[in-house]
């Protein structure tokens, strides 16, 4: 690639930074009301997909300096009362392919979430979570609360993420048990951690959840 190039490739990643930050300052609106909040699935082709994605995009450069460029399957996302995303987060369901967050695992992930579950855990059962973001520590409980309910309206019985001290403390908040399963060790990563900014210098773990424990936190927390 000829300097011109790359000076044009640097300088569309700059602007496209940019404008993920301004989204996730732009979320820092008045919150939804908490007695009728909506939770919005993003599918690949939902037509606010890109705005999303650059949401959450923005929120970890602001936040880690790090560059999000692969967004799972599906997106949850919370709208503040301006209609500006406020609050996001991304799950894909494993099937028979490995996971992102299988990098950091020994054993398969069934086998891994079932020896510190201490029961059999299916693989189709499982969540895998990621892409998590928002614009304060409450709008990350909302959506916590939210797509568990959606999860477990889906039929889904395990979530599984990687998780920094500040991202469990908020399921600590809600009284959701969540369990450390293995060391988010960057040195697994097959991709290396060039992209990650200071993500890592968090101690991230990978954690894992039972969907109906945290149901029931949230339904009677709504009561």
């Amino acid at each position: 690639m000829n300097q011109a190039a790359t000076l044009s490739t640097l300088a569309g990643k700059s602007a496209a930074h940019s404008a993920g930050v301004r989204a996730c300052v732009l979320g820092r609106g008045m919150a939804p009301a908490l007695s009728d909040p909506a939770l919005e699935v993003v599918g690949r082709l939902h037509p606010e997909r890109a705005a999303l994605e650059r949401f959450i995009a923005g929120c970890f450069f602001r936040g880690y300096g790090a560059v999000i460029t692969h967004f799972a399957d599906t997106l949850l996302g919370v709208r503040n009362s301006d209609g500006q995303w406020a609050a996001g987060l991304g799950y894909s369901l494993p099937g028979a392919r490995p996971v992102f967050i299988e990098q950091y695992l020994d054993v398969p992930l069934e086998s891994a979430l079932g020896s510190v579950l201490g029961e059999r855990v299916a693989r189709a059962a499982v969540a895998e979570v990621g892409n998590m973001a928002s614009t304060s520590a409450g709008l990350g409980r909302l959506l916590i609360a939210l797509a568990t309910q959606h999860f477990y309206a889906q039929g889904l019985d395990y979530v599984v993420f990687t998780a920094t001290r500040a991202l469990a403390n908020s399921f600590v908040r809600l009284g959701i048990p969540i369990f450390p399963v293995a060391v988010a060790d960057p040195a697994r990563l097959h991709d290396g951690v060039g992209n990650w900014g200071n993500y890592y210098r968090n101690s991230p773990t990978v954690m894992v959840g039972r969907i109906a424990s945290g149901l029931h936190t949230v339904v009677e927390d709504a009561a």
